[in-house]
């Protein structure tokens, strides 16, 4: 059966750790392995820290362990470990879907990368290895995890996992048409630089900001406060009060 462990499982969960760690121990740096490789007082911070383990008992013994760690926005699967006795007989699998019923939110797992049955393990049961660029992101953003640790391991996500894409930002059509056909109109952001320059009657696409607009450099300087697709005349421009004048000067090329 699988039940959750407790402080009276301590002493089982750290000798489930430290034989199974064994398997590691020709793909884990050598800078980064001990023994044993998960002392008890490293146990016991990891469940201040959060950590829900779980654990495969079959006879009264428990044979597998398997932790689970709410990060907010997701779940992370943490130190996840079967008997050498006990391996491939289906406790880890059982373990991973008790843990995957209690969460409807995406779940993550890092390993390490030279761990190749691992990573086998976690595909066959639908994860899918994400890429070292998104791996490093994730391992700074959800583990603490030093950076020796970080350029040798990966991350696996589930299908609920959505990486974040980038909003592509939103430009606005602006239309500006002076009094006169021959007046020139200078568009410029709140920082001075020049963002367009036309003569009569200026259409743009720009982001939303704050600009000023001047009829004829050196004339009144009037704010613009860009929030959607807009349409002015002179006149509804210079109906309000001017703002100081930033000192226009050309964007670099």
């Amino acid at each position: 059966m699988i039940r959750k462990c407790t402080d009276d499982d301590l002493a089982a969960l750290c000798a489930i750790i430290n034989d199974a760690a064994q398997a590691y121990k020709s793909v884990i740096p050598d800078d980064r392995w001990r023994e044993p490789y998960m002392p008890v007082q490293d146990l016991r911070q990891e469940l201040r820290d959060g950590v829900e383990f779980w654990g495969y008992e079959s006879d009264g013994e428990l044979s597998g362990v398997m932790g689970i760690q709410d990060k907010g926005d997701v779940d992370l699967i943490r130190h996840a470990y079967v008997k050498t006795s006990r391996r491939n007989q289906g406790v880890g699998t059982r373990l991973l879907c008790h843990l995957e019923k209690m969460t409807s939110k995406p779940i993550l797992i890092g390993t390490w990368a030279d761990a190749s049955w691992a990573i086998r393990f976690y595909e066959k049961n639908g994860y899918r290895l994400l890429s070292a660029k998104e791996t490093e992101r994730l391992l700074r953003r959800y583990w603490s995890i030093p950076d020796r640790q970080i350029v040798t391991s990966v991350v696996l996500a589930n299908a609920a996992w959505k990486p974040e894409t980038k909003a592509k930002p939103v430009h606005y059509k602006l239309v500006i048409v002076a009094a006169s056909p021959t007046t020139d109109i200078w568009l410029a952001d709140d920082g001075g630089h020049l963002v367009q320059k036309e003569i009569g009657t200026l259409r743009t696409r720009i982001l939303p900001g704050f600009y000023t607009v001047e009829f004829g450099l050196g004339n009144l300087t009037y704010p613009l406060h860009l929030t959607k697709a807009s349409r002015y005349t002179q006149a509804e421009i210079t109906a309000g009060p001017p703002c100081p004048r930033p000192k226009v000067r050309l964007l670099p090329e």
